[in-house]
């Protein structure tokens, strides 16, 4: 296979196209018309979309339609001198199809001229992942918000919509999407900060936070219900470790775990710290003596060389 496809490169099937838009109907509003007529592209195996309007003085409003397909990629990679650009993800490679929409009393369906009544691609196989012919409904997406609220997988989710509006053709990248939605909406204009501690004190966390002069996190630890009876209980085996610049903030991230009488681990608590210095750990254990109690102590706590212990 070539490393780069030139634009003028012609893979269609040489089919004169706008015989398939020769309609009379009329219709009130350009929506109308654009939708109608994707209704018929969507048939063939391509999309419509608006590319502009135009307006001569003594002329009628028109409006122009072309492939999805028809626009050329403007990334950094374009070689100027032949017009070839290195295989991508876009879709974009200069289809020449169009279609025109006049305004009369009504908008009314013009065709071009040939030129631009072929395709220079392949169709659409699949409906997944096409703007048009794949999404979410409003029922589907009031499903993913209910499934999110019951701590549903993502993967669930996505077999239980497929199952319900087979129709859809949605993936999984539509669930990411509509929870990621969700989850902003639900953030009432907070800040990450801010969000972090609302769930933590909405869930019954136990958690413990420090600020700079700036009123910025620097420490945070937190501790669900179930972990702490857990470690109330089983005090004896502490093991802490640590994920060296994971998240998008570049703190890391400290894990607590305990073990039980049945060999089983449970998690005590993580914090997110701003580094690993002495004072961050020497803090965590402070929280963490607070956890427990000040009548228990663990027998054993176990890490993996953390230099902030030294």
């Amino acid at each position: 296979m070539a490393n780069n496809v030139p634009y003028s490169s012609n893979d269609g099937d040489g089919v004169n196209y706008h015989g398939r838009f020769q309609i009379t109907d009329a219709f009130s509003t350009v929506n109308d018309a654009v939708n109608h007529l994707n209704e018929i592209a969507i048939s063939i195996g391509f999309e419509l979309v608006i590319d502009s309007y135009k307006q001569n003085p003594t002329g009628p409003l028109r409006c122009y339609l072309k492939c999805f397909r028809g626009s050329r990629y403007s990334g950094n990679k374009v070689d100027p001198n032949i017009m070839v650009r290195p295989n991508t993800s876009t879709k974009f490679c200069g289809c020449n199809f169009m279609i025109r929409l006049v305004l009369g009393d009504k908008w009314h369906v013009s065709i071009p001229n040939s030129d631009y009544a072929f395709h220079n691609h392949a169709f659409i196989v699949y409906a997944e992942g096409h703007r048009r012919t794949s999404g979410l409904n409003d029922d589907a997406r009031r499903m993913v918000r209910q499934m999110t609220d019951a701590e549903t997988a993502p993967r669930n989710i996505q077999a239980a919509v497929n199952e319900a509006f087979p129709h859809l053709h949605q993936t999984i990248k539509h669930i990411y999407n509509e929870r990621y939605f969700y989850k902003m909406e639900g953030r009432e204009e907070r800040t990450s900060a801010e969000n972090f501690l609302y769930l933590a004190r909405s869930k019954n966390y136990v958690y413990w936070s420090l600020r700079d002069d700036d009123g910025v996190i620097t420490h945070a630890f937190m501790s669900h219900p179930g972990g702490t009876n857990a470690f109330r209980t089983y005090p004896w085996v502490v093991g802490i470790d640590s994920t060296y610049k994971t998240n998008r903030y570049g703190m890391p991230c400290i894990e607590m775990i305990g073990v039980a009488p049945t060999n089983m681990n449970f998690l005590i608590a993580y914090a997110i710290v701003r580094d690993e210095s002495a004072y961050s750990y020497q803090w965590v254990l402070q929280c963490l003596r607070i956890l427990i109690g000040d009548d228990v102590s663990p027998s054993v706590i176990f890490t993996d060389r953390e230099l902030g212990f030294d």
